[in-house]
């Protein structure tokens, strides 16, 4: 396997600038330092992205450029060859800069201010966030747990808040961040024809479409029905996929005609959603030439979370953990330990480990860990996790 394909290689990423290594979000006064709370990877970003972005360095001058037609053809490649989605073409995609950039145009299009969005909890920070920045009312719909096997939307519950506070816009996460839920075509289904009867429009953010386990396939929700086609912003990027974060691109798809104008029209007002040149060719690469890389990339990190889970399940039975089916995050219950969750999160960090607070999903006592790294510094994690809570 070549160098920056290997996923066992440890990269030192102090001093890079790297949010995750050199932001921390506590200190670490002890133990060996084990960043696992932003998400992104501890993976080299494959060696055909790498190399695209070298030969395009060989050219002085880097001008503006057009989303080209070799940025839709990208797209559409590994929607059909990824998802079996056709029909992905450039009158359907909208250039962003970023996913939750998206998300927040998307608020814009389909809301106004002080109207309330209704988002699943636990919930991804960044809808939150955006949420609060635009003034938005925030309507949490807590998952429910069946059994210890999984999580799953609250229809009941869903239907009580949208009737209850007017809500005419959901936000859905796809697969589901942080609980590493990979929705079935039978739940997007319901959720399809809950929509369509309270006339909701959706915003799915599918940023981790590419991350799904044995068993489990991501189904793009556009796809389900013609309601969600026409009622459905869907928000897509790379950076993801191919750990290419600190590069800003990413993609919205509508098919709807005059949903994409009001969308594009928000979109372009701040003259920020513009292409670079290294971007363009690392989107090009990865979804032209990185599919064997992220099969390999899925299975490595699969089995990572399988050492996870079964260490937990079998050394600390009182953290509460249901295996994820997808992404690369494993969302751990600590409310066993009490109440002063404050406390549980500097002991972690008194050995090295900095997992993310659930409190920025909307929960108490939860945290989430980022297992896509080596497999040694998983093994590190479950050994500071042990040590901080027996």
């Amino acid at each position: 396997m070549n160098k920056q394909n290997d996923f066992d290689i440890i990269y030192n990423r102090i001093g890079t600038e790297s949010i995750k290594w050199d932001d921390l979000p506590r200190e670490v006064s002890q133990g060996q330092l084990n960043a696992m709370w932003i998400a992104d990877m501890e993976f080299a970003t494959p060696t055909c992205i790498i190399n695209a972005m070298m030969q395009r360095l060989q050219h002085p001058i880097f001008g503006y450029i057009s989303n080209s037609k070799r940025f839709f053809d990208a797209i559409a490649h590994w929607h059909r060859t990824r998802y079996q989605i056709v029909g992905v073409t450039e009158d359907v995609v909208s250039y962003q800069n970023s996913v939750l950039g998206g998300v927040t145009t998307a608020i814009y299009t389909f809301t106004q201010e002080k109207e309330s969005v209704l988002i699943h909890a636990p919930a991804y920070g960044g809808f939150i966030r955006a949420l609060q920045a635009t003034n938005r009312n925030i309507v949490l719909s807590e998952l429910k747990q069946d059994g210890d096997s999984t999580f799953i939307m609250d229809f009941e519950d869903m239907k009580e808040k949208v009737v209850d506070n007017n809500i005419r816009c959901l936000i859905l996460c796809s697969p589901h961040n942080p609980t590493g839920r990979v929705w079935t075509r039978e739940e997007l289904e319901s959720l399809a024809m809950f929509c369509e009867e309270h006339q909701i429009n959706i915003i799915s953010d599918e940023i981790w479409a590419d991350f799904t386990f044995r068993g489990h396939s991501h189904i793009p929700l556009q796809s389900v029905n013609a309601y969600m086609k026409q009622h459905t912003i869907a928000c897509y990027a790379p950076t993801k996929t191919f750990n290419l974060g600190g590069l800003q691109v990413a993609y919205s798809i509508i098919y709807n005609n005059s949903l994409m104008e009001a969308y594009r029209k928000i979109s372009e007002q701040s003259h920020y959603n513009l292409l670079n040149a290294l971007s363009l060719e690392a989107l090009v690469a990865g979804y032209q030439e990185g599919a064997d890389w992220v099969d390999n990339l899925c299975h490595y990190v699969e089995e990572n979370v399988d050492y996870a889970y079964t260490y937990i399940r079998e050394k600390l039975p009182e953290i509460k953990v249901i295996k994820p089916q997808g992404t690369y995050l494993l969302w751990l219950n600590l409310k066993s330990y009490g109440a002063d969750f404050v406390h549980i999160l500097e002991l972690l960090a008194s050995k090295g480990l900095v997992p993310d607070d659930g409190r920025k999903y909307g929960v108490d006592n939860f945290i989430r860990l980022n297992l896509a790294c080596p497999r040694e510094m998983v093994k590190l994690a479950m050994k500071q996790l042990e040590e901080s809570l027996r």
